[in-house]
């Protein structure tokens, strides 16, 4: 198989070792990785904070760009990534008769990748090498309620050998980043994660597990203020130790 792999801006230039872990990854699995050079932001942020023309000319210009290539798949690392390409490009670009069509086109071919992982490729976590580590994992907004991916991550959670998996009471709560809320309205975003802290101490989990760079920051800019000590991981980057040991 082929897939055109979408980074998204924080795996581009913050969490850049979540986009090698997704190469890494899917190299294993036999399957060969194209990276289009001239990808940018998915447009959400502009959509997000009003600028929906800005918005719908990001998503013609990647839908030109995706759609030229000749791949099985998308795969994104980040849920409002994906859930642009799979659902708001086309809403964006309903009344643009052919770039409606393609954006279409592109929804249905994209993936999460832990969605990739369980229902595409199928992989068999249960073989992979042990990872003995306590983690619990935090479900990012777009990616659940977004994209509908659920099970996907659970399924790769309580697969990995080794790996001990203590869940949150409520994993699907939001963190509070929501994108440039945190950084628009910080008092508010904190009082929120305030209430996902304390779920999380309450785990016992050493490390948590989630599927958004935005969350990701949010999550350890509470982690250290609050010196709690756990660290936070992209679930790409869980799933990459399991086939390096």
């Amino acid at each position: 198989m082929k897939v055109a792999f979408f980074s998204g801006c924080v795996t581009n230039y913050i969490y850049t070792s979540v986009g090698q872990a997704v190469i890494d990854v899917l190299n294993r699995e036999g399957v060969e990785v194209f990276f289009p050079k001239d990808q940018h932001c998915c447009g959400a942020p502009a959509v997000i904070n009003g600028d929906v023309e800005t918005g719908r000319e990001m998503a013609k210009s990647h839908v030109d760009l995706f759609s030229k290539e000749k791949v099985d798949a998308i795969v994104t690392v980040c849920g409002t990534c994906g859930e642009s390409f799979k659902h708001r490009y086309a809403e964006l670009l309903e009344k643009e008769g052919a770039y409606h069509e393609k954006a279409k086109a592109l929804g249905a071919k994209t993936y999460d990748i832990s969605q990739f992982l369980v229902d595409v490729l199928k992989v068999d976590f249960s073989k992979l090498a042990k990872v003995p580590m306590k983690v619990t994992y935090h479900e990012p907004c777009h990616l659940g309620r977004g994209m509908g991916v659920t099970k996907q991550p659970m399924q790769i959670l309580n697969s990995i050998p080794g790996l001990s998996y203590q869940p949150m009471k409520a994993p699907n709560r939001c963190c509070g980043g929501a994108g440039s809320f945190s950084l628009t309205n910080y008092p508010v975003s904190y009082q929120i994660l305030g209430k996902k802290l304390d779920d999380i101490s309450g785990t016992g989990a050493n490390t948590v597990i989630t599927a958004c760079g935005s969350c990701r920051m949010q999550l350890e800019d509470g982690l250290s203020q609050e010196k709690m000590g756990q660290n936070v991981m992209h679930i790409i980057e869980l799933v990459q130790k399991a086939y390096q040991k």
